[in-house]
């Protein structure tokens, strides 16, 4: 950057901050994080300069220090004004933590708070530790902003997975920290705060952290929103949700995410709904996903979803399969079939080694010996979850995936924050790859560009993490039936739980 770009940049940073508050916010705040720019001045790694903004750490401060000082200006003495900071790049190439502190020492006096968080853009090490993922800690930034919070004696703002009201009330009353930030619980709740002001944090729909539609969509360039509530980023298209004149009986089959949406919102509309669930228990396939390592808060889904639909008034029936006598004998004048997908079992020939599904691993179904291989044509949470599982159990786990990279499906932030799990405890990963067939105790496999044969000898055990095949049973049952019938979720196509849920307010909307 020329030194006529720097002053240009300074002075945009002053004027964005004039926007702002002309837009009606009562303060500003500055994104000094995670790597960006103003970050990247302080780094030694990163700023090679050689001029006034470059060399001595008052040099690499400089940039920020006159960000600081032209929006103090700008906005006058009286707004708000705060910092983002990462107080932890997580790697080698951002600023030190005590870079860091030293930097917010000096630039104290002219902030009112500090914003901390961890990790850096500049590395897929560090960029795993900016959303953080389920199984992170909920208090992660805790302990990086106290020690700011000492060098500075400034206030602290903390936010990471911190989802819960109880938790940062315990470390807003304990000193821990000055304010706390939420994002991604707001994004699935956005009655939390309501909630939690009028005794009613039992009602709060729980952030699982899984990131797919938030930061995950954002990565695409899609709107954000979330899986466990997909009104959120859709809420002008959407509109006030309007009653209905007529009530009519609905029967809702499956009560996994797609039909537990379903009833809850067709159920708020004023229906008539029960919902009949083949298992024992609610849940379908977040049940197996909440199998996983580092991956339970996936269970934290049905319980949100089974309390919206019994807040909702539906009847919810586990333990019965439903058919065309049942839906005859309730009455219903409408069907919504969510009835999931089934794993494709295998057909391999195989004598010498132990061929399983993925779900049945989860599932502690299958007996694993010896040296595994895992062929991934999912390319997401499936495969990766069963090579930390096995791994973790003792065994020797080769991942060979057919994509570019494993979790190739997941948002970057999660691929990431896995991959260094997977690495850390040994597990193999083998890219571009699908499975060909077994020989004895081999198994083959072929490049998918050069189709060139690569052969894995001495293996026990071969887990399929494969697409699932829809359950079109029911839909094929009442293909003669007189009344409405709508095919959402995996029955439809096998896909995630996103698709599923939307799926399911779709359904509960148009009934």
């Amino acid at each position: 950057m020329s030194l006529s770009l720097i002053q240009e940049v300074i002075a945009a940073f002053g004027e964005a901050a004039l926007r702002m508050m002309a837009a009606g916010l009562d303060g500003i705040e500055i994104n000094a994080r995670n790597g960006n720019l103003p970050a990247q001045f302080l780094s030694t790694e990163i700023n090679r300069r050689r001029d006034l903004y470059g060399g001595a750490f008052a040099n690499r401060l400089r940039f920020i220090a006159e960000i600081v000082h032209e929006v103090r200006r700008r906005i006058g003495d009286t707004v708000p004004l705060g910092l983002r900071v990462s107080i932890e790049p997580m790697d080698e190439v951002g600023p030190s933590s005590k870079e860091i502190q030293e930097a917010c020492k000096a630039l104290g006096p002219f902030v009112d708070y500090f914003n901390v968080v961890t990790g850096s853009l500049g590395t897929y090490a560090g960029s795993s530790h900016i959303v953080p993922p389920m199984g992170v800690s909920s208090e992660a930034v805790v302990s990086g902003a106290e020690i700011l919070r000492a060098a500075t004696g400034c206030p602290v703002l903390v936010a990471g997975r911190i989802t819960r009201p109880e938790v940062a009330e315990r470390l807003l009353a304990d000193g821990q920290i000055d304010l706390c930030g939420m994002t991604r619980a707001l994004i699935a709740d956005p009655e939390l705060p309501n909630k939690a002001k009028s005794g009613q944090a039992e009602r709060i729909r729980d952030c699982i952290g899984c990131n797919q539609a938030c930061i995950g969509h954002e990565g695409l360039g899609a709107p954000v929103s979330c899986i466990l509530h997909p009104e959120t980023g859709r809420e002008l298209a959407l509109g006030p949700r309007s009653g209905i004149r007529h009530p009519r009986r609905i029967l809702v089959a499956g009560g996994g995410p797609a039909g537990l949406k379903a009833a809850a919102v067709a159920a708020e509309r004023g229906h008539h709904v029960t919902l009949f669930e083949q298992e024992k228990h609610f849940g379908g396939q977040a049940r197996l996903a909440a199998l996983i390592p580092g991956r339970g808060e996936f269970g934290v889904m049905v319980p949100n979803l089974v309390r919206e639909a019994q807040e909702a008034g539906v009847k919810l029936v586990p333990g019965t399969l439903v058919d065309l006598n049942l839906v005859q004998r309730e009455g219903a004048e409408a069907v919504i079939i969510a009835t999931g997908s089934l794993p494709h079992r295998s057909t391999i020939d195989h004598d010498e080694i132990a061929v399983w599904d993925a779900s049945q691993i989860l599932g502690d179904e299958a007996g694993v010996s010896g040296s595994v291989v895992i062929a991934d044509e999912r390319c997401d949470w499936v495969g990766m979850g069963v090579a930390e599982k096995l791994v973790r159990e003792g065994h020797r786990v080769r991942l060979c995936v057919s994509g570019d990279m494993a979790g190739q499906e997941l948002d970057s932030f999660t691929r990431y924050h896995w991959l260094g799990i997977l690495h850390r405890l040994g597990v193999d990963i083998v890219t571009h790859v699908r499975l060909a067939g077994i020989v004895g105790r081999a198994v083959s496999f072929e490049h998918v560009a050069s189709l060139t044969p690569i052969i894995w000898e001495d293996v026990e055990t071969l887990v399929l993490a494969r697409s699932y095949q829809s359950n079109t049973e029911l839909e094929e049952i009442l293909a003669d039936f007189d009344g409405d019938v709508h095919v959402i979720g995996d029955c439809q196509t096998p896909r995630t739980a996103e698709e599923a849920i939307y799926e399911g307010l779709m359904a509960g909307l148009a009934v």
